[in-house]
């Protein structure tokens, strides 16, 4: 799922799901890696994903991604 993910996120937006390891609340927002020089470490628990909206950097904690939906045609 997740390498699915990183492929979708490096052609265009996606909507991710998660859940707030702080919180614990939903949370759905448009994340991208396209244009981006951001290697994915697949060892690693944590995307590093950038939010569209503000242009920053979050990282995510794989196990708490619900789903993801492209946002882009193919």
């Amino acid at each position: 799922m997740i390498e699915n993910m990183i492929k979708a996120l490096n052609k265009g937006k996606v909507a991710i799901t998660f859940e707030s390891m702080v919180s614990g609340r939903k949370i759905e927002d448009i994340y991208t890696l396209k244009g981006v020089n951001l290697p994915q470490n697949p060892e690693n628990n944590k995307l590093i994903v950038l939010h569209c909206d503000s242009n920053t950097y979050e990282d995510i904690e794989k196990k708490t991604i619900l789903e993801w939906l492209p946002l882009y045609s193919s």
